[in-house]
């Protein structure tokens, strides 16, 4: 007997369900608590009901069997899928205690598209030197100049490039003192 008009496939006990703040006991039969009911009863409506109740664990049963093998492989995925995010997790974690243990390398590897990256490395560089910058590059521009700017104070720079470079000694010297070319 449900003392809801919800129609619903429950376990064949009785359940307390929280609904709001109070606790309502719900009351449900089995396949053959319906079978039995259907004995004691003797009324058109509550045969047709009985029936209809018995139709519906019927299809109940027949949906489960014809959907078995679904609902195995469903739960097979989920397993996988379960043991590879685990997996992933302890890789993960690997990864990070690695990272946690071991310094940063103090040479760099840039790919295409990281030029902020580059840049960024590279003016710490400039920052970090003492007494002297020495810059052995072949094609040196204006923009290579503007990067050696940001060097400290007394810090010298010797710039070894081709004789056919874009920069003229006026580049040079608008832009930076003790450089040598």
């Amino acid at each position: 007997m449900l003392t809801t008009g919800f129609v619903a496939f429950v376990l064949p006990v009785a359940a307390g369900w929280l609904i709001g703040k109070i606790a309502v006991l719900k009351y449900v039969f089995t396949e053959q608590g319906i079978a039995m009911l259907s004995a004691v009863l003797r009324s058109d409506v509550a045969i047709q009901v009985s029936i209809n109740i018995m139709d519906a664990f019927i299809e109940l049963r027949r949906f489960a069997s014809n959907n078995a093998v679904m609902f195995e492989r469903i739960s097979a995925v989920e397993l996988r899928q379960l043991q590879y995010q685990q997996q992933t997790d302890e890789k993960l974690e690997q990864i990070f205690e690695y990272i946690s243990e071991h310094e940063e390398s103090s040479q760099k590897v840039f790919f295409e598209g990281q030029i902020y990256d580059a840049f960024e490395l590279l003016v710490d560089l400039v920052r970090k030197a003492i007494r002297k910058i020495t810059l052995i590059d072949g094609y040196v521009d204006v923009s290579t100049l503007n990067l050696l700017c940001k060097k400290n104070e007394g810090v010298s720079v010797v710039i070894y490039t081709h004789e056919k470079t874009k920069l003229s000694k006026a580049d040079i010297k608008n832009l930076m003192h003790n450089i040598r070319l």
